[in-house]
């Protein structure tokens, strides 16, 4: 079967998402690989736009399958959130959507010692960073101590999640003086992510 590989090379808004759009009209089945709701592009179809994070653009085409890969780190309240967008504008997304078991779970945390690094660095040392915790969440990943959706489907991912959890506040407090973020806020997310979205969960360890 061929494909098309869209790779940037450069460090982001090179237009990756114009050239995606332009082949996803004639492609089957469009996988995203990596990354997460930092992204963001525009599709204008018939004069009105739509906008797309985490969910491929690809879900606009009928004969298109899209699937969220293992590498994407994904925020689950965002993520819901974009496809119920998405299905109310008229596109069937939990049809035509299937994520990855091995997709790393981004939680509040991340994106608050991702504001709270940032923050502390002098001006010439900044990164730049969108403050959403991508960058601290594929630390967790690289480090294996993240969660991954996955998980989800054995309640034990909890006793896992409370430890995280408590480390993570460590951190904000000793290191930060910020606020600490909530178990079971966190947790009563998760099972509303999962119950919504079960039914789209794939074993795709391969993608």
């Amino acid at each position: 079967m061929p494909a098309s590989l869209v790779v940037g090379t450069q460090w982001g808004d090179e237009g990756k998402a114009k050239v995606i759009d332009f082949l996803s009209k004639d492609t089957d089945i469009i996988v995203r690989y990596q990354g997460g709701a930092n992204a963001g592009h525009t599709v204008v179809v018939h004069g009105k736009k739509y906008v797309f994070h985490l969910v491929p653009s690809g879900v606009i085409y009928d004969q298109t399958i899209c699937v969220i890969g293992n590498g994407v780190v994904l925020d689950p309240l965002f993520f819901i959130e974009e496809c119920d967008r998405l299905q109310k504008e008229g596109f069937p997304v939990f049809d035509k959507l299937l994520l990855s078991d091995a997709c790393h779970l981004l939680f509040p945390y991340h994106s608050q010692i991702d504001s709270a690094r940032e923050t502390t660095l002098s001006q010439e040392h900044k990164i730049g960073t969108t403050k959403k915790g991508i960058g601290i969440c594929y630390a967790d990943k690289m480090m294996r101590t993240g969660l991954r959706v996955g998980d989800l489907l054995d309640t034990s991912y909890q006793t896992r999640l409370k430890h995280l959890v408590d480390e993570k506040n460590r951190e904000l407090d000793k290191l930060y003086g910020m606020p600490p973020v909530s178990y079971n806020d966190i947790n009563e997310g998760l099972k509303f992510f999962f119950l919504k979205l079960k039914r789209i969960l794939s074993i795709l360890h391969i993608i």
